[in-house]
C-alpha cells in the first residue's frame, strides 16, 4: 500500500494511534485508515522479530492476527489479545491455526469486524486465497467460497 508521506514517517504503533485520533478529529478519515494499516504492519514487524517469523505466508498470517487484535482494541477500548487464536498458533503453528479458523462451519465474527473496520484484506480467508501455494486445495476452496459468501451477505 502506498501511504501518505505523513503516515509513512510514523515509526511506532503508539504514534499511529495518536495520529489516528488526530486525523479523525480533523475529519481526515482517509489518513486515519492508512495509519490503522500502518499500525498493523508495525505491530506485525515487532511480533515477527520477537518470534523469528521469516516466511512470507506466516508473516501474512501474523498480519491477520494483529489486525484482529486491532478489532478487539476498537471493541473493548483497550488492548485485548486474541487469546484463543494465540493459543491455537502456539499449539498448532501459524498455518494450521489459519486453516482451523477458516474450516469452522460457523461464520466468523472476526471477518465481519475486520470488514467493518476496512481491514478485510487481513482475514485468514483472504490470506489463504492470496497464498494458495501454502495450503491444500480443500482449504483454498473453502476460503474462496467463504469470501464469496461474505461478499453477498
Amino acid at each position: 500500500m502506498n501511504f501518505d508521506s505523513r503516515v509513512e514517517k510514523i515509526q511506532t504503533p503508539e504514534k499511529c494511534e495518536i495520529f489516528i485520533k488526530n486525523a479523525r478529529r480533523l475529519g481526515r478519515n482517509d489518513l486515519a485508515e492508512q495509519a490503522k494499516i500502518k499500525k498493523v504492519h508495525l505491530r506485525s514487524q515487532i511480533f515477527n522479530r520477537e518470534f523469528n517469523v521469516t516466511d512470507h505466508v506466516d508473516k501474512a498470517i501474523v498480519d491477520a492476527l494483529i489486525a484482529y487484535e486491532e478489532v478487539l482494541l476498537a471493541k473493548h477500548n483497550k488492548n485485548q489479545p486474541a487469546t484463543k487464536l494465540r493459543q491455537s498458533i502456539k499449539s498448532n503453528g501459524l498455518k494450521e491455526a489459519a486453516i482451523r479458523a477458516v474450516s469452522k462451519k460457523k461464520e466468523t465474527k472476526g471477518y465481519i469486524a475486520l470488514k467493518e473496520l476496512g481491514l478485510e484484506q487481513y482475514t485468514f480467508e483472504a490470506v489463504i486465497a492470496k497464498h494458495p501455494e501454502a495450503f491444500d486445495s480443500k482449504t483454498i476452496a473453502y476460503a474462496k467460497q467463504r469470501l464469496l459468501d461474505f461478499q453477498h451477505s
